[in-house]
């Protein structure tokens, strides 16, 4: 009986979303295979190279979705159309994405408001706590509860309903708009933290890290990080502005921060084309394909913490160590790939439509629906709540 009314609450929770007016989300209609040689499985997600994509089907790399490519043109002043997690320049934000209360979402971040700093951060962590980072917080977008400062905000059923475009459930994926042309080494080291909460209580957070990459499938990785988690520096990817490829297909991708390839490596993919074209194009699988469930089971917000560039250490230039936003950083720890100068516009958009007649098992949506999906799931994955 309790699997039958579970199983109720899901099959009503997929119907509102479904019948619910989607927002104004900008929709992705490439199909990326996430198994390509373009994609890199980082933590618990899975980011892809759109130029290298190209170059792998035969096309220019700078070869746009509308040609029939994967690099995605957004303009900051196109950005309106998309849920912004974080941008700068005169991007409009989602100022013209306005749901209703109570499940809204929050305006994004200013990346490139910093002053003097080699680095941005929504958030600076403690362990126990998250307080303000050194960007520009953006001011809540009317979310009723569950706004934190140091993160990125957004309702779990508003999200859902965004992604529910004429009666489809799409992917949701993240766009990062790699600006950084004017960088010497034309990289940069990222981390972040996406916990999925209850504001109830009744249900334990749920984490999804995307950090450096571990050799595990997306699947079989486990986190540590809880909401309030630090970073170690050995925990950050890194954007790399160049890819190296072998045509003789003798020596493995190389991915670089930029410049002339090595010896052997005819040819060089550009990772960071423009300030108005989108590069690189991540996923969450396992955030995406459970919205639904952690609707049903009592879930409310989903929130992101970000840093990007250089923390720890002192390399010198106009870099500032940013004390305090890493774990190992008394010990010396640091990352070396800076923001220098340009900014990165991090926004989601809805991708391929999803098959959502694929429900979970009913073992899993017994433990969803009576708060035991920390026994479940969490203990599988050890602590990824």
């Amino acid at each position: 009986m309790r699997t039958g009314i579970l199983a109720s609450a899901l099959t009503g929770a997929l119907w509102m979303t479904q019948a619910a007016v989607a927002a104004p989300v900008g929709t992705y209609d490439a199909v990326i295979d996430k198994t390509s040689a373009a994609c890199l499985t980082i933590g618990d997600a899975i980011s892809c190279s759109a130029p290298l994509l190209n170059y792998l089907d035969g096309l220019a790399p700078t070869t746009t979705v509308a040609n029939g490519g994967y690099v995605l043109p957004t303009p900051q002043g196109a950005l309106d159309s998309y849920i912004v997690v974080g941008a700068g320049g005169g991007a409009q934000d989602n100022s013209d994405i306005n749901p209703a209360p109570p499940s809204e979402v929050e305006n994004g971040f200013k990346t490139n408001d910093v002053t003097n700093d080699d680095f941005m951060a929504t958030g600076k962590s403690d362990g126990t706590t998250v307080t303000a980072g050194n960007m520009n917080d953006p001011d809540n977008n009317g979310l009723v509860a569950g706004d934190n400062v140091g993160t990125w905000d957004v309702g779990v059923n508003w999200l859902l309903d965004a992604l529910t475009i004429n009666g489809q459930r799409r992917e949701l994926m993240i766009g990062f708009d790699y600006n950084q042309p004017q960088n010497t080494t034309t990289s940069l080291d990222y981390w972040a933290l996406i916990t999925v909460r209850d504001l109830d209580g009744l249900n334990t957070d749920m984490n999804f890290e995307i950090r450096s990459p571990t050799g595990q499938s997306n699947i079989m990785f486990t986190t540590p990080k809880t909401f309030a988690s630090q970073p170690a520096s050995t925990d950050f990817a890194t954007v790399n502005g160049v890819t190296c490829l072998d045509d003789d297909n003798i020596l493995p991708i190389l991915p670089i921060s930029g410049g002339q390839c090595p010896a052997g490596y005819e040819t060089a993919i550009n990772n960071a084309q423009s300030t108005s074209s989108t590069e690189i194009f991540a996923f969450i699988p396992e955030l995406n394909e459970n919205l639904l469930a952690f609707s049903a089971a009592g879930y409310d917000v989903i929130s992101a913490r970000i840093l990007f560039g250089c923390f720890g250490g002192t390399p010198g230039g106009n870099f500032q160590p940013g004390i305090g936003y890493l774990s190992d950083e008394a010990n010396g720890g640091m990352t070396t790939n800076c923001e220098g100068g340009g900014f990165g516009d991090v926004y989601l958009l809805a991708g391929q439509v999803m098959d959502v007649t694929q429900m979970p098992e009913p073992g899993m949506l017994m433990l969803l629906g009576f708060g035991l999906w920390a026994a479940g799931w969490s203990r599988r994955r050890a602590v990824r709540c």
